[in-house]
């Protein structure tokens, strides 16, 4: 009688449980409202071709080019008339590492971005200037190099995105840098441009990334490239593409780099070229 009593009146674990299930089940109801909500609502990237992101990496020996648009994209989104726009971000560079630098305006860099049939892109991350180089051909299909146009645009500024806006109609060239016209030209002669592709140089001078790429059949307007800009960034100036992917090669990468730099690669400090050390005794 005495144990049926005890049954009764003491209350079972679950019941004490329950209050605590509900309240874990209410925390995650709420995250799963959260981020759906954020998901629905979150800013996306506007009139995209390629999204990307492209991984940019430095210091490796074989050339690497990487093929942009498929050939449906390049036929609807390129001709002789055309508008051209891709984001890059370049980190990791110091004069150090790169010891091709040479002095301000002289480009020994390999092309960054390759526009087959029209010309290509390259960028100086030491003294932080782009180059647009139109090659047209000449009259029997050949490419007149007496006739290759440069146009340099300053102020391309390394850790940190920049916008690169190319438009062409007819002998009129504009680059555009972060939705701002930067330079702009006219060639000699109306060009023979046959644009048959777009390739990505991921094996450039300097690490970072490169995304958001977009083409026009046509030449954009001033303020079209303005507020496509707009349209595909947020408030710092980031566009809205993906991170790239984590990968586990890359943190174990800097965190050997982390143990070397404090004494524990050979018992020798491992510097880049931006490090500096105190010294007690010269």
């Amino acid at each position: 009688m005495d144990n049926f009593n005890e049954s009764i009146v003491k209350p079972s674990g679950g019941g004490l449980s329950s209050p605590v299930v509900m309240w874990v089940m209410g925390i995650i109801g709420i995250l799963i409202v959260g981020f759906v909500v954020y998901w629905w609502f979150s800013p996306v990237a506007k009139d995209v071709t390629v999204m990307g992101p492209f991984v940019l990496k430095a210091g490796t020996t074989a050339q690497s080019t990487q093929t942009v648009f498929n050939q449906a994209q390049l036929e609807t989104s390129l001709g002789n008339n055309f508008s051209l726009s891709l984001f890059v971000y370049m980190s990791g560079v110091n004069r150090e590492n790169i010891p091709i630098g040479g002095p301000k305006g002289d480009f020994r860099f390999k092309p960054f971005l390759y526009i087959l049939g029209v010309g290509d892109v390259l960028l100086d991350p030491i003294h932080q200037i782009a180059r647009v180089r139109v090659k047209p051909l000449g009259s029997s299909g050949v490419l007149d190099r007496s006739n290759i146009v440069n146009i340099d645009i300053e102020n391309f500024m390394i850790e940190r995105w920049n916008q690169l806006t190319i438009t062409l109609e007819g002998r009129s060239v504009d680059v555009y840098v972060n939705g701002a016209l930067a330079n702009s030209t006219l060639l000699e002669n109306l060009p023979v441009l046959k644009p048959v592709g777009v390739l990505l140089e991921t094996s450039p001078d300097f690490s970072g990334q490169a995304g958001l790429f977009q083409g026009w059949g046509h030449r954009l307007t001033e303020h079209e490239v303005a507020r496509n800009y707009k349209r595909n960034t947020d408030t710092r100036g980031k566009p809205l593409i993906p991170d790239t992917p984590f990968s586990f090669e890359d943190v174990w990468k800097e965190m050997t780099k982390n143990l070397c730099d404090i004494g524990f690669c050979n018992f020798q400090i491992n510097l880049n070229g931006m490090d500096y050390v105190d010294y007690e005794y010269a």
